[in-house]
């Protein structure tokens, strides 16, 4: 799970429970392996969103938000999706990059990626042939090389 996913999840544990925040709970919550929920606190602890606490008596590291308070229930659609990203197939990006440079790329959610590669590769058909080819053959492989899920 990406970094802005888990945060999304960490608010809404934050400020719609009572829970304690660790990272077996968050583990739970997130769905995710307890060392990568570790990792995302971690980090949060860093950027000073965090404040890392140990629990004398148990030994339990509780990481805490200074302003916590409970919020009435919200829409339950998230800012930020948590589900899985969509399976794309790297062969339909590679093939849709073969008919049109860039295509493949905002076929598979990366749309900056896609407009650079479609202006750097007509820039490159318009200098000579060539660059044009280098650059599309190049497209075509950063294409086929979707995002995993």
């Amino acid at each position: 799970m990406d970094y802005r996913a888990f945060e999304q999840r960490v608010l809404d544990v934050l400020f719609q429970s009572n829970v304690a925040l660790t990272p077996a709970h968050m583990a739970y919550y997130a769905r995710v392996p307890i060392a990568e929920a570790e990792k995302h606190l971690e980090s949060m602890v860093e950027q000073r969103i965090l404040h890392k606490e140990c629990d004398l008596e148990t030994g339990a590291v509780i990481y805490e938000y200074p302003q916590r308070a409970l919020l009435p229930a919200r829409d339950s659609q998230a800012l930020v999706p948590v589900g899985p990203r969509p399976m794309y197939s790297p062969v339909l990006a590679a093939v849709l990059s073969v008919v049109l440079p860039g295509a493949g790329h905002m076929y598979s959610g990366r749309e900056r990626a896609g407009v650079f590669w479609m202006i750097g590769t007509l820039c490159g058909y318009l200098a000579l042939i060539i660059p044009g080819l280098i650059l599309h053959i190049l497209c075509i492989a950063s294409a086929a090389n979707v995002p995993r899920a």
